[in-house]
């Protein structure tokens, strides 16, 4: 006669539960695996920080070519009527705070870009050197294929987890860091925006 499922006792169930049903060592790939899973998003943001970055000294240079000639134009109209006898000087000075935030936004999206260094060397050289690019080329040769596979394979998933979680915390740094500059150059490219139109009204008269 069969046993009714509903009999087993709840020592049994716990026994069987999914948990105690996978093996130690698939445990630990699933966790290493979601550990690169999260280092690539990171990488990702990374990414999306130099491309922004890129865009907005794209469009720095772009509008400086068009903005910048107005000037000697303005200029050299000697005979032109302004409504006010300082009102050259008030489109100078418009125009220089203007050409001012259009580089303070270029420095800072060429920071951002910049690669990140800590005392002139990238900070996973010492605490990734199986896992990280930057690492891995600094401490083998090109031609040392088999002595970094045999290192590697003697690093086991601890030392990989290891690894992995220490390039997770770098590169959240260096998302922040690159973050921090290119939030700061959209606003003067924001603010600069404003004052260039400002600008570019007070040239009519």
């Amino acid at each position: 006669m069969t046993e009714n499922p509903d009999d087993a006792t709840p020592d049994a169930i716990e026994s069987t539960s999914p948990e105690q049903s996978i093996p130690e060592q698939s445990r630990d790939a699933i966790d290493t695996s979601d550990l690169i899973e999260g280092y690539h998003a990171i990488s990702e943001w990374i990414r999306f920080a130099d491309a922004k970055a890129a865009v907005v000294l794209a469009l720095g240079g772009a509008v400086g070519g068009l903005v910048v000639p107005t000037l000697k134009a303005y200029l050299a109209e000697d005979q032109s009527i302004h409504p006010a006898h300082w009102w050259t000087t008030l489109v100078g000075v418009m125009f220089a705070i203007w050409l001012l935030l259009l580089v303070l936004s270029g420095i800072c999206a060429f920071l951002c870009i910049l690669p990140f260094r800590r005392k002139g060397r990238h900070p996973a050289l010492d605490d990734c050197k199986h896992f990280h690019p930057a690492a891995i080329s600094a401490h083998y040769k090109l031609n040392a294929v088999e002595d970094f596979s045999k290192r590697l394979s003697t690093l086991g998933n601890e030392g990989l987890r290891q690894e992995v979680a220490a390039c997770m915390l770098i590169d959240s740094h260096i998302s922040a860091s690159k973050y921090h500059f290119v939030t700061a150059s959209i606003r003067f490219m924001g603010i600069s925006a404003i004052a260039g139109m400002i600008y570019l009204v007070l040239i009519q008269f």
